[in-house]
């Protein structure tokens, strides 16, 4: 699974925008720690329009993660 991967690497880096997202709470996931974050949400599509697109031979579009808002900014 994509996420496993994003874990053992510390980080996610979108190939289209080098938009950087780690496993950390209000980065990759949301305040809960569970649910991914309007970026992480985008990094889930991304994963899903890539299979679909080996499958099918298909050329579905991906989405540039740095188009999608971050939602509420955490203080470092």
């Amino acid at each position: 699974m994509a996420f496993d991967q994003i874990i053992q690497d510390g980080q996610y880096t979108d190939p289209n925008s080098s938009v950087t997202l780690q496993p950390t709470i209000g980065s990759l996931f949301s305040f809960d720690g569970v649910h991914p974050t309007n970026r992480g949400s985008a990094v889930i599509a991304n994963e899903t329009i890539k299979a679909i697109n080996e499958a099918y031979n298909a050329n579905i579009q991906r989405i540039n993660v740095a188009k999608i808002p971050e939602g509420i900014p955490v203080a470092n």
